[in-house]
C-alpha cells in the first residue's frame, strides 16, 4: 500500500512540474521575426543616430549599456523590448564589454524563448575577435568559468562542456600556464559531473517505477549530497539505501538527535568518510560534519571540545580558502635567511617593531593569507598588513586577546573595530578582496568588511612588536 501511494505521489509531482515548465516556456515569447527586428533596428538607429556615429569602444559601450536600459523600460511592445536587447549585446560584445554583452542576454531570457547559452557564448566569441592582450584573454576565461559554475547548478552540462573548450583556447592566448591549467581542470570535472550524471539516468528510471529502491535511492541521493552539497533533498534517498556507512549515517541526521555525543557521532561519520575524498566530494562533506560539530560544541568540554574546536576551524579555513593558492611560505622572499617552506620568522625586540614586506610575485591575486605562530614567552602583536604600509592590517594582540582591523594613519595604525576571540598560540588570518571590500577572517570565521578602491591584492607585510612572530603557510589566492 505504501509503496503504490508514493508510486502514485511520483507521477503526480512529475505531472505538476510538466505542467510548470511547460506554462513557463509559453510565457515567454518568441523572438520576433527578421523584418520585424530589421525595421525596429532602423528606428533605434534613427533615434540614437548621434551615438552611433561614436566609433571609440568606451562610446559603444556607453551606448549598450543605454540600449539595455531602454529595453528594461519598454514593456509594452516586445519587438522593441527585444530589439533593443540585442543590439545592446551586439554593441558591447563587439566592443569588448562582455559583462554588458552577457547582461543583455540574461534580459532577454527572462521575456524571450531564445538559447541563452548559446548566445552568450556567440556574443564571448565576438568579444574574443577583439581581444589584444594577455589580460583580455584572462577576462574571457574568468568569465566563462562562471558561467561553468552556474550551468553546473543548474545540472546544464551540455552548457558547461560548450564553454570548455573556448575557456581553454582563451587561456592559451593568455599565455599563462596558470590559466591553462585551470580550464583544463574544468574542463575534466565537468566531463566527471557529466558522465556520473548521465549514469543517474537508470536510477531515476528506476525510481520512477519503484520509489522504494535501494540502490537507485542510494546512487541519487549519494549525487545530491555528496557531488551537489543539496542534503536536503539527497538524505531522504540516501536513508533508503543500502550503504553500510552513508545509509545509517543519513538515518541518525534525520533523527535529528539533541544529545551533543550523538551529534559529535554524526559529525565524526561524515569528517572521515571526506577525509578519503577529494575536491568538491571532500568539502561538503567536511561542511556537513562541521554543521553537526557547530550545534554540539557547546555542550562538550576538555579533549572532546578542543578535537571539535580544531576541526570546525579548519573545516572553515579550507571553505573560505577554496580556489587556486600560490604558496610564498619562503623566507627569501622576505629578504631573510631561511630555505623555502620554513616559516618566516619575524623578529622584533622588548618594544620594538620589526617589518618585513614580500617581494610580490606577477600575477593577479584577490586574496592572502598567512598562518601566525606566536612567542609563548612573551605577550607581543602580530600584524598582517594588506593595503601599503600605511593602509589596512589585520592585528592580533596576545596580551588582550582581541582581534583588531587597523587604518594606517600618519605615524601609527588607529582601531577601526575590535572583536574578542579565544585566545590560542596560532591563528590563520585569511582577506579576501569581494566586490570592493576586504572580507576579513580569523581562523576561518568572517570577522570585518573593509571598503577599498583597489581591484586586486598587491601587497604583503607582515609585523611583530614587543617579541617573535613566526609566520608560516603563507598564500595568494590567484583571481579568478
Amino acid at each position: 500500500m505504501e509503496s503504490t501511494d508514493l508510486r502514485a505521489g511520483l507521477r503526480i509531482l512529475l505531472a505538476v512540474l510538466l505542467l510548470a515548465t511547460g506554462a513557463a516556456a509559453q510565457d515567454k515569447a518568441a523572438a520576433p521575426s527578421a523584418p520585424e527586428q530589421a525595421e525596429v533596428e532602423k528606428m533605434i538607429k534613427d533615434v540614437f543616430k548621434d551615438d552611433y556615429l561614436k566609433r571609440a569602444p568606451a562610446d559603444r559601450q556607453a551606448l549598450a549599456k543605454r540600449l539595455i536600459g531602454q529595453g528594461i523600460q519598454t514593456k509594452e511592445d516586445q519587438k522593441y523590448r527585444y530589439v533593443l536587447l540585442r543590439e545592446a549585446m551586439d554593441l558591447a560584445a563587439q566592443s569588448g564589454d562582455a559583462a554588458t554583452a552577457l547582461e543583455a542576454v540574461d534580459e532577454l531570457s527572462k521575456t524571450f524563448a531564445i538559447d541563452g547559452p548559446a548566445m552568450k557564448l556567440a556574443a564571448l566569441a565576438q568579444v574574443a575577435k577583439v581581444g589584444k592582450s594577455a589580460e583580455d584573454f584572462k577576462g574571457l576565461v574568468r568569465t566563462l568559468l562562471r558561467l561553468m559554475e552556474g550551468f553546473l547548478a543548474d545540472d546544464d552540462y551540455e552548457s558547461a562542456e560548450k564553454c570548455a573548450g573556448p575557456a581553454l583556447q582563451y587561456a592559451k592566448k593568455s599565455q599563462d600556464f596558470v590559466w591553462v591549467n585551470r580550464a583544463t581542470s574544468k574542463s575534466k570535472e565537468i566531463g566527471d559531473l557529466k558522465a556520473r550524471y548521465e549514469r543517474l539516468r537508470k536510477a531515476r528510471e528506476t525510481l520512477a517505477a519503484d520509489p522504494a529502491d535501494g540502490a537507485s535511492n542510494h546512487v541519487l541521493g549519494h549525487f545530491l549530497c555528496v557531488l551537489k552539497g543539496d542534503w536536503d533533498k539527497g538524505l531522504p534517498l540516501m536513508a533508503k539505501g543500502p550503504d553500510p556507512v552513508y545509509g545509517p549515517l543519513a538515518l541518525k541526521e534525520l533523527a535529528a538527535p539533541q544529545d551533543a555525543a550523538a551529534q559529535v557521532a554524526i559529525g565524526d561519520g561524515w569528517w572521515e568518510l571526506g577525509e578519503k575524498e577529494t575536491g568538491l566530494s571532500r568539502e561538503h562533506l567536511k561542511d556537513r560534519a562541521c554543521l553537526w560539530y557547530g550545534r554540539a560544541v557547546g555542550l562538550l568540554s576538555g579533549l572532546n571540545r578542543t578535537k571539535v574546536e580544531r576541526r570546525i576551524v579548519d573545516g572553515r579555513i579550507a571553505k573560505v580558502q577554496r580556489g587556486s593558492w600560490l604558496d610564498v611560505t619562503e623566507p627569501k622572499l622576505f629578504n631573510v635567511p631561511g630555505k623555502p617552506g620554513d616559516p618566516v620568522e619575524v623578529a622584533s625586540k622588548p618594544g620594538g617593531i620589526t617589518t618585513l614586506k614580500l617581494q610580490f610575485p606577477k600575477g593577479d591575486y584577490d586574496g592572502i593569507s598567512a598562518r601566525m605562530v606566536f612567542d609563548p614567552a612573551r605577550s607581543c602583536v602580530a600584524f598582517v598588513i594588506y593595503e601599503g604600509p600605511l593602509g589596512f592590517a589585520t592585528c592580533i594582540d596576545t596580551e588582550r586577546a582581541f582581534f583588531a582591523n587597523m587604518r594606517g594613519v600618519g605615524k601609527g595604525w588607529n582601531l577601526d573595530f575590535t572583536d574578542n576571540w579565544t585566545r590560542e598560540p596560532e591563528a590563520v588570518v585569511t582577506v579576501l578582496l569581494i566586490e570592493g571590500e576586504y572580507v576579513v577572517y580569523l581562523n576561518g570565521a568572517e570577522k570585518a568588511k573593509v571598503r577599498t578602491k583597489l581591484p586586486r591584492v598587491e601587497f604583503l607585510g607582515l609585523e611583530a612588536r614587543n617579541g617573535t612572530v613566526k609566520f608560516d603557510q603563507i598564500k595568494l589566492r590567484r583571481m579568478e
